[in-house]
């Protein structure tokens, strides 16, 4: 089993670094941006002097709530045209074949038909993505790989997505050209206008030297959803820049190819807006990294 070290997120709408945010509609463990407060029951935040839906609202089977914010496919888009955190997808597997099964239930939901995708892939061993696909004939679409070799081996980072899921998802197959380790982090969102498409992409690689790195200037000319990773040999970095909130964080131990780490992040920029997001490398891993930014006018 892979050693998981997740952070719970939602979306965040950032006006030159200003984020607004949507009552009731993030979820928490104990601290909330901005003024809201976590509500230690439902584990949402909310503003000072109002109330969240009570009774099971947002919990798993077991009462808890999960890292994937149950129900928030219901939640209110944060602004007219702007997109709302659903869930997070992810995975991680020693093997070329990885399958996230998103019917089992758990606190995980079957993507809706028309909501955006974003998957960041992370893999260390010697092959390339083979395909991306929900098994249903529809294929995501690459937006930026980067990759470095060392001793032999490649790193790798890359972001598949799609812009409007043509069906409701339950499949996600991720598929390499030879054994892997690989981790992918990535989240679903509903979005009040259709996202136009990529707007840029950057992208790093190199030797960590315990510096920071980003994954290169990203200015979208109108708001994007900006989403970034970085891929490490073992040990995993941390988020450096301002604005932004982690999707996820992952490691996969163990497997032929070594150790593998993911970490994901996630915010929106308003056009003009120069950003390059940031993460802590760790000394002597090999590490690559991606971003993307999607118009969401």
């Amino acid at each position: 089993m892979p050693d998981v070290y997740r952070a719970v997120v939602l979306l965040v709408l950032v006006g030159c670094y200003s984020p607004s945010y949507s009552n009731c509609s993030i979820a928490c463990t104990t601290s909330c941006p901005n003024s809201l407060t976590c509500d230690s029951q439902l584990h949402v935040c909310r503003a000072s002097g109002t109330t969240c839906g009570g009774g099971d609202a947002g919990r798993d089977a077991t009462g808890d709530m999960d890292a994937h914010h149950d129900g928030a496919k219901d939640a209110p888009v944060d602004a007219p045209g702007g997109c709302a955190f659903v869930q997070e997808v992810s995975g991680a597997l020693n093997g070329p074949n990885l399958v996230i099964d998103l019917s089992q239930g758990g606190g995980v939901l079957p993507i809706a038909q028309g909501d955006l995708v974003i998957l960041t892939l992370a893999a260390r061993g010697p092959g390339n993505v083979s395909t991306v696909n929900d098994f249903n004939g529809h294929q995501f679409t690459r937006a930026i790989q980067s990759q470095v070799t060392s001793s032999g081996t490649n790193t790798t980072s890359a972001i598949y997505y799609t812009l409007a899921a043509p069906v409701a998802m339950s499949m996600i197959n991720v598929a390499w050209t030879a054994d892997v380790t690989q981790i992918v982090v990535g989240g679903e969102w509903h979005c009040g206008a259709p996202v136009s498409g990529l707007a840029r992409t950057g992208m790093t690689s190199g030797q960590g030297t315990g510096a920071t790195t980003d994954t290169g200037d990203l200015m979208p000319a109108a708001r994007a959803l900006v989403v970034a990773s970085l891929a490490g040999a073992s040990n995993i970095s941390s988020l450096q820049t301002p604005g932004f909130t982690l999707l996820d964080e992952i490691s996969q131990s163990g497997g032929t190819q070594g150790a593998m780490s993911n970490i994901a992040a996630q915010g929106v920029v308003e056009g003009g807006t120069d950003i390059d997001v940031t993460f802590n490398t760790n000394t002597g891993v090999p590490f690559a990294g991606t971003a993307a930014a999607f118009t969401v006018q």
